[in-house]
């Protein structure tokens, strides 16, 4: 079965910081990773886990507008 998937697709940031700061308070990351993100991202891995072949599009419209 072929599924399209239209949504967005992004990179996700991970930074590690040492605490939780505080209001007002400035950290020094320790670590950065990144990651795929987004709706369309997901609904992908989740399409091919259960055996459907996924296919994500562009945004049209509206939608292409406000990226």
């Amino acid at each position: 079965m072929t599924v399209y998937n239209f949504g967005s697709i992004s990179a996700d940031c991970f930074y590690q910081v040492p605490h939780i700061p505080v209001p007002e308070e400035t950290l020094a990351v320790t670590a950065l990773d990144q990651g795929l993100g987004g709706k369309a991202a997901n609904q992908s891995v989740a399409m091919v886990q259960v055996g459907a072949f996924g296919c994500s599009g562009p945004r049209w419209g509206l939608a292409a507008r406000a990226a």
